[in-house]
């Protein structure tokens, strides 16, 4: 089943290259994170992140207001929209801090062996093809792939989790395009692999993406046969054919 996964990945696009010696590794087939695992991390995360910001609007938003003005408010309803209207104001001011704070918290939490809150609890982490966690330049590009689903499909990376219906090894789109994988938090690899650089058109776009193929070392070739030797003086002499 693994030997075909290459197989079925080039019939989307074609092979470009292949690495001459193992230089990645694969892991077996039920390793690779499953639809639910994945998308329970992404809830998971998507939630801790809106806890943590609407914990710290609340927080700046309650401090920034004249303290005399809310004690001298009594009705709850108007200290409640006063407060919502300074989370508006507070919100226009912090979004772009807020937008970085993301992007570090997703970036550098999946450089760490434990990963995310989300891939904590679900029990995954991600890796490259090497089986390590990815570069800070893997991660950047996987994080920009995602962001772009989200603002052009207007659905948060809930199309490019679509493709792990698609793919053998379960990938989503974003991880497809920069060649990372999540697989269980205690998978081993299964053997050495082989990176497989191909290409992918999208219209006039050529599109690069790589996988990895098991690496199944060729068997030696057989030794020829010796030719037969005069036992009497120890010359070798050729075979005769009557």
């Amino acid at each position: 089943m693994v030997l075909g996964q290459g197989w079925r990945l080039r019939r989307m696009g074609y092979t470009a290259g292949m690495a001459d010696e193992p230089d990645a590794v694969y892991f077996a087939a039920d390793d690779y994170a499953h639809f639910a695992r994945r998308f329970g991390a992404f809830l998971v995360d998507f939630a801790f992140v809106i806890f943590l910001t609407m914990a710290a609007l609340g927080a700046v938003s309650y401090r920034s207001l004249p303290s005399d003005r809310l004690a001298n408010e009594t009705d709850p309803t108007v200290r409640q929209k006063l407060i919502a209207k300074q989370i508006k104001q507070t919100w226009r001011q912090a979004r772009w801090p807020w937008l970085a704070a993301c992007v570090v918290y997703h970036l550098s939490m999946r450089r760490l062996r434990g990963g995310t809150l989300g891939y904590r609890v679900a029990g995954i982490r991600l890796v490259d093809n090497t089986g390590r966690a990815p570069s800070w330049r893997v991660l950047f590009k996987r994080f920009g792939i995602a962001f772009a689903f989200a603002v052009f499909f207007f659905l948060p990376l809930v199309v490019s989790y679509l493709f792990c219906f698609k793919l053998p090894k379960r990938q989503s789109g974003h991880d497809f395009w920069s060649g990372t994988w999540l697989v269980r938090k205690r998978a081993q690899p299964a053997g050495p692999a082989l990176t497989a650089y191909n290409h992918k058109l999208l219209g006039t776009w050529l599109l690069s993406y790589i996988d990895v193929e098991p690496y199944v070392p060729e068997a030696p070739a057989a030794a020829e046969p010796e030719p037969p030797r005069n036992e009497s003086s120890g010359v070798i002499t050729p075979t005769q054919s009557n």
